[in-house]
């Protein structure tokens, strides 16, 4: 047996330990209930709503509000990139006065 056969029967027996248990456990939530388990997560760290019109809108979020306000280069770089603003602005040929 080599790695690639030992890593997929290793994660398919794992599978086998861990699905059965949650399948079992809906299944006769359903024949016992008559409607399908949904279980709350634990910690949710965002909602997800969703919006009938013509077609199912999904938000992360309030459907209402519109969208925030964009990054100036200056968060982008900081936040996003974690590096120095005035080097990335050089990288990617950004006058200094642009950033803000």
């Amino acid at each position: 047996m080599d790695r690639r056969q030992f890593l997929i029967r290793s994660v398919m027996a794992a599978g086998q330990l861990i699905l059965p248990r949650f399948f079992d456990r809906a299944l006769a939530f359903v024949e016992n209930h008559g409607e399908p388990l949904i279980e709350a997560p634990t910690s949710p760290d965002q909602v997800l709503n969703v919006r009938y019109d013509d077609s199912y809108l999904f938000f992360l979020g309030n459907p209402t509000e519109g969208p925030g306000t964009p990054p100036t280069y200056r968060e982008w770089f900081e936040d996003y990139c974690q590096v120095d603003p005035e080097s990335g602005a050089q990288d990617h040929c950004l006058e200094p006065g642009a950033l803000d």
